[in-house]
């Protein structure tokens, strides 16, 4: 596949349903942990790599991301357990949850139940912010 055109607007438009294809093409034995449970903590598992990976993707950038304690909590019991999100400006980025050398401040915000499923109701959730700077860039270009 070659690069897209408008990088910007192609991972603005990324789903999870998108890049678990592109990266099926490269990891070819990525396991989505979704076709068992749609809800898991933990959206894939690349036994290469031995990293479990739960993905966000979101339609704009930031300067920082949100991830909720349970998810935080699923990922930081593995060796290596990223917290990937795509988003315009960093493409792809990464945070290995077991080896950031920091504390997390929780706090409970009033979030959207869901951002998949129909209208959106909010419930309260306990999250935290992660920061582009304590993450790592994703070689995406080797998905194209």
């Amino acid at each position: 596949m070659a690069a897209p055109l408008n990088e910007e607007r192609f991972w603005k438009e990324m789903t999870e349903g998108k890049l678990v294809k592109l990266m099926k093409n490269y990891y070819k034995d990525l396991v989505d942990l979704n076709e068992e449970n749609k809800y898991s903590e933990i959206d894939w598992y690349i036994p290469s790599l031995n990293t479990f990976i739960e993905y966000k993707g979101r339609n704009d950038s930031y300067p920082g991301y949100y991830i909720e304690k349970p998810k935080w909590e699923a990922l930081i019991q593995k060796e290596n357990g990223w917290y990937l999100n795509s988003t315009p400006t960093e493409k792809l980025i990464y945070w290995n949850i077991p080896q950031l050398d920091w504390d997390p401040v929780w706090v409970e915000r009033l979030l959207p139940e869901t951002t998949e499923f129909g209208e959106p109701i909010k419930v309260l959730k306990t999250i935290t912010t992660l920061y582009p700077y304590q993450g790592e860039q994703f070689h995406y270009h080797l998905l194209y």
